[in-house]
């Protein structure tokens, strides 16, 4: 290969970073400020190439995940500057320390969860092999492995589930929202009865465009084009029946919603939005970070949360657990559940039905006590 196809790649798969700063462009949030085509001509088929390569690995990641890892190598990088260590390259013996220090609470931070300690190494590694640089956060490293096993054990693996919504809940916190915005109650009610039937995740909630929306005499199909575990996009449909009772059915929830706020059905566009004080409708996409405030917001109205403790029991996650736990109670199949949910196993069925407690208390009373 030549001179220009070397600086080229080079320039796309960068290997860079020595310093101990974060340098942010190593997961392709911004692959060379003066792109990899710097100096050929506009027509030059490697321009041409190089530029479709560098658009492509922007997008080798979920934005999810990539802000994600952003945040955990800043903070790998100020502990390491805390202690006066190289951040990059850094040695498996830093690691160590570092994921040490997070687990127990460093720099009045409350001690991270195992989850979160495993995910902070895989951030390490992901600038680390972007920078072309050798892998210190490797589990394959005794170090790194003795004391993540030492981590696991002490602290458990087992992650807390959010409370399930069901109706009843769902209808007092409508009940009892501060919020007085007829407009933007009327979305806030679209996210709390179109999520629990169609079992959304936040992100998925945010992302439905009224062109993924199919409107037919039993309700509303939607087009969920990706998610979480879609991230290739291979997509899957939802169906949003018409509910027995008018006040808590989603599709007239979207209607109405669709009606005060003025977007037309047939137009293209996020279908839910910010909405300002006094009712103003912005023509943007809702935050799925939004919609989760929203949501805790709404229960802590209605006397389910307590911010003041920092106890949130309910969150946009209850409404996937609801519509399992609702779904099961009602007699559903795992099939039928989980070609709504879109999930791939029964095991993440189980992880969010919040039934389990009733089979063992059925269990138990079957012993003859």
């Amino acid at each position: 290969m030549n001179e220009k196809g070397i600086a080229l790649i080079g320039s796309i798969v960068p290997n860079q970073g020595t310093g101990s700063g974060p340098n942010l462009d190593l997961l392709g949030t911004h692959l060379g400020s003066s792109g990899p085509a710097e100096g050929l001509a506009a027509h030059d088929p490697l321009r041409i190439a190089a530029e479709a390569a560098r658009r492509y690995a922007s997008k080798s990641q979920a934005p999810n995940t990539k802000a994600a890892y952003i945040q955990d190598w800043k903070h790998f990088v100020r502990w390491c500057r805390a202690h006066e260590l190289p951040a990059m390259p850094a040695s498996p013996s830093t690691v160590m320390l570092y994921i040490a220090s997070i687990s127990d609470g460093w720099n009045g931070e409350p001690p991270k969860k195992p989850s979160t300690v495993v995910r902070r190494l895989a951030a390490i590694n992901a600038f680390h092999k972007r920078a072309g640089k050798f892998l210190p956060a490797s589990q394959k490293h005794p170090e790194i492995s003795v004391v993540l096993q030492g981590i696991l054990r002490d602290k458990g693996t087992a992650q807390i589930g959010k409370k399930p919504l069901n109706l009843r809940l769902a209808t007092l916190m409508l009940e009892r929202s501060s919020t007085r915005e007829p407009i933007a109650m009327a979305r806030d009610k679209v996210i709390l009865l179109l999520g629990l039937a169609g079992a959304f995740r936040r992100s998925e909630l945010a992302a439905i465009d009224l062109q993924d929306m199919s409107w037919h005499r039993d309700g509303i199909t939607i087009r969920i084009c990706r998610s979480k575990t879609d991230q290739l996009g291979k997509g899957r449909e939802v169906e949003i029946p018409y509910g027995s009772d008018p006040a808590t059915c989603p599709v007239l929830a979207v209607e109405r919603w669709l009606g005060v706020s003025g977007i037309d059905r047939s137009d293209h566009g996020p279908l839910l939005r910010p909405v300002r004080k006094g009712g103003a409708v912005v023509a943007a996409r809702l935050n799925p970070y939004s919609i989760g405030y929203i949501i805790r917001k709404m229960a802590e109205d209605a006397g389910l949360n307590d911010r003041t403790k920092r106890k949130y029991l309910y969150s946009a996650h209850s409404l996937r657990a609801g519509f399992v736990t609702a779904a099961e109670a009602g007699g559903a199949t795992e099939r039928q559940i989980m070609r709504q949910t879109g999930h791939k196993s029964r095991q993440m069925i189980d992880r969010y039905s919040r039934r389990e407690q009733e089979d063992r208390r059925a269990a138990a009373q079957k012993v003859g006590f």
